[in-house]
């Protein structure tokens, strides 16, 4: 039998989410704001999603 490893993922609470917006949506009717998960937000970022100030 063989042991299995330790998961070790971290779950972040939803107080985690950082809140993103987009002002110019590449397609009409798309969504200009997201809760974003915080290990998630550098790929939004080079998605053209910015923080929102509102957020912060």
């Amino acid at each position: 039998m063989t042991k299995s490893k330790k998961d070790t993922t971290t779950i972040k609470p939803p107080s985690a989410l950082i809140r993103m917006v987009r002002y110019n949506p590449l397609h009409p009717d798309e969504p200009i704001t997201a809760n974003v998960h915080a290990n998630e937000v550098t790929r939004w970022q080079e998605e053209g999603w910015q923080h929102s100030e509102q957020g912060k």
